[in-house]
């Protein structure tokens, strides 16, 4: 089955505008280019603790999603993020989509249109909260 041109563009830019917006709105911790500026911690899927530290590299969107639901002081979005992540396994998915995409375990198609336009509707949620 054919994709649609725009879906797969869409696809490719989805996960560089997600990683964007997410750092624009935690960039007390996270330089745009991905290095960390203060101290923090996240609690992996596995319950174990990850510990990032000034001039780390941060390239984990699940870890990047789990820092933001943690520290936005916005309620709403808080909300929001909780409840998109309910069973921790939506921020865990997101990260291994980007994964399979940029090693090509998962073949454009009706999945990863499905996969962008998830991207797209959290983008959109935590742009409507900055």
């Amino acid at each position: 089955m054919e994709t649609e041109p725009s879906l797969q563009m869409a696809t490719f830019l989805a996960y560089p505008l997600l990683e964007g917006v997410i750092r624009r709105k935690l960039r007390q911790f996270i330089s745009a280019g991905g290095i960390v500026q203060k101290e923090f911690h996240v609690l992996k899927t596995n319950g174990q603790v990850k510990k990032y530290k000034p001039k780390d590299r941060i390239n984990d969107l699940n870890h990047e999603l789990r820092l933001l639901q943690n520290e936005t002081s916005c309620v709403s979005l808080k909300v929001k993020l909780t409840y998109l992540n309910e069973n921790a396994f939506l921020f865990q998915d997101i990260r291994n989509w980007r994964w399979q995409l940029l090693h090509g375990a998962l073949t454009v198609g009706w999945t990863v249109s499905w996969h962008s336009l998830t991207l797209l509707l959290l983008t959109y949620v935590i742009l409507l909260e900055m």
